[in-house]
Formats: C-alpha cells, sequence, structure tokens
C-alpha cells in the first residue's frame, strides 16, 4: 500500500469526478472516490464513471464540511501517512501531484494549505479561464460584505497575523498526524477549509506548517450552483457566525509557518 492517499471528494457531475482522477498521474498515490450527496442515484453515476476505482458512498447533511470529514475518516481508518484532500470538480495540472508527494518525503510536513488568495492557481468557470476578482464582479456579495464588515476587519488582521493565508484556499496535503487534530465544521455553508486552517495554525508548532507561493497546484472549477457561487450569491450573514466565533476563540500566540517557494526555482 502506498502511503499517499488522493481523497476525491464528489457531490455531483460524474464526469469532472472522472477527470479529476485522470489528472493524477502518479504511481505513488492510492485514489479513493467518496460521494457525499443528496442525490441517492449519484452513487451508480460514480461508480459508472470511475470504474476501477475504490468508490464510497457516505451519509450527506449538505454541507461540504460533512463529505470532508468523511474523507479524513477514511484517511485514518486505513493508516495512510499523507492524504491528497480534493473537490471532485476540481483538478491537478500536469505534474502536480507529482510535486506534492516530492515536498512530503524531502520536507515531512503536517500541512501545506495552496496559497489560493494570491490568485496563482488557474480558475475555470463555465468552461473558461476566469480569475476571482472577475467571477466575483457578477456576485451579489455586497450585502453579506456590508453586514459583516467587523468582522471582515477581524480577518484582514488574522491574515496579516497567519502570513496572508487569505480565503478560498485548499489543503494540499495533510498527514496522519494533522488529519487527527481538528474536524471541519459541519454547519457552514463554505469556508469550511478556512476555519480548518486556522484551527491547524492554533496548534503549531506541534503542527509543522508549510506554505507553498509560485506554483499552480489545481485548477479551481466556479460553477453555478456551487457552494463558493452561493455562498457569494446569498446573505450569508448568519450562517457564518460559527466560523467567526470559532476563529475569535483560537489563540494564535505561538503560531507559525515555514513559506517555501518552488523548489524548481531554487527558492
Amino acid at each position: 500500500m502506498s502511503k499517499f492517499l488522493v481523497g476525491v471528494l464528489t457531490t455531483r457531475d460524474a464526469e469532472k469526478a472522472r477527470r479529476c482522477i485522470d489528472s493524477v498521474d502518479c504511481k505513488d498515490v492510492d485514489i479513493v472516490v467518496i460521494v457525499n450527496s443528496p442525490d441517492p442515484h449519484y452513487l451508480k453515476q460514480v461508480e459508472e464513471s470511475c470504474a476501477g476505482y475504490t468508490v464510497i458512498e457516505t451519509p450527506c447533511n449538505g454541507t461540504p464540511g460533512r463529505g470532508k470529514n468523511s474523507v479524513l475518516d477514511y484517511f485514518i481508518q486505513k493508516r495512510y501517512q499523507y492524504l491528497l484532500p480534493i473537490d471532485g470538480d476540481d483538478y491537478y495540472v500536469k505534474g502536480a501531484v507529482k510535486e506534492i508527494v516530492r515536498y512530503a518525503k524531502i520536507l515531512e510536513p503536517d500541512t501545506m494549505p495552496d496559497v489560493f488568495g494570491e490568485l496563482k492557481n488557474t480558475m475555470t468557470y463555465n468552461g473558461k479561464q476566469t480569475e476571482w476578482k472577475d467571477f466575483a464582479k457578477n456576485m451579489s456579495g455586497s450585502t453579506f460584505a456590508a453586514k459583516s464588515k467587523p468582522n471582515w476587519r477581524m480577518l484582514r488582521q488574522l491574515n496579516k497575523l497567519t502570513e496572508d493565508i487569505l480565503p478560498f484556499n485548499r489543503f494540499l496535503l495533510l498527514s496522519s498526524h494533522a488529519a487527527k487534530s481538528f474536524r471541519y465544521n459541519e454547519e457552514l455553508k463554505a469556508a469550511d477549509d478556512y476555519l480548518a486552517m486556522f484551527e491547524l495554525y492554533s496548534q503549531t508548532p506541534t503542527i509543522n506548517y508549510f506554505l507553498i507561493r509560485g506554483r499552480e497546484f489545481y485548477h479551481y472549477d466556479l460553477q453555478e450552483g456551487g457552494t463558493l457561487h452561493a455562498f457569494v450569491s446569498e446573505d450569508n450573514t448568519q450562517n457564518m457566525i460559527p466560523f467567526f466565533d470559532r476563529v475569535s476563540s483560537l489563540d494564535f500566540s505561538q503560531s507559525k509557518t515555514t513559506i517555501i517557494g518552488n523548489f524548481n526555482s531554487g527558492e
């Protein structure tokens, strides 16, 4: 058995889940597809699209956090050393998984979030390449932003504290130690990844926390009706209360990260 597991979490669109699997392209990892969907017929679609791979259905409550926790549970149960979690509608750029594995072998990290806030990754929306700022122009998130202005002010201060870990990140890698050290919030409609990053950041230096800069690892596929689209299109002030309550309670006084660039660039 490999030390590395790619955990593909899919809620809808079985063809994209297969696209995600095909983008892995690394013999050093095992792959599992976790189906966490309110659609009772979706499992069969994924089993057909992802034939030849392990496909497991887990109970769904409609939030991203529930599905991500089910990926963590499978990873921990199977005793892998490293988890590469990815949403099934996203996919890796060429060579990304091989490079993540190489980072893990050399650095022995507990977690490596991708600094997505730098917009270094490719994003697609309705099949076309885009950037977050262009996507956001079409979203009616002004109500949420206005009502939660004090909280976002606090969040910007936290970003400075935590070496500019910006929103809409993804975990590239989690060690077994990191995976056992937190749970995703199962109430939030969005920002569950972001909260998890703060959870682990508050546990450093017992968590070996690396940030990778200057490298594209995956395509973030934005879709109408997806989690992020729904989040910024609605007033989510009430939904975000658990997020801000939890972040406010965390202690970052001893927290630190190690920032590294692309090995190939010599940084």
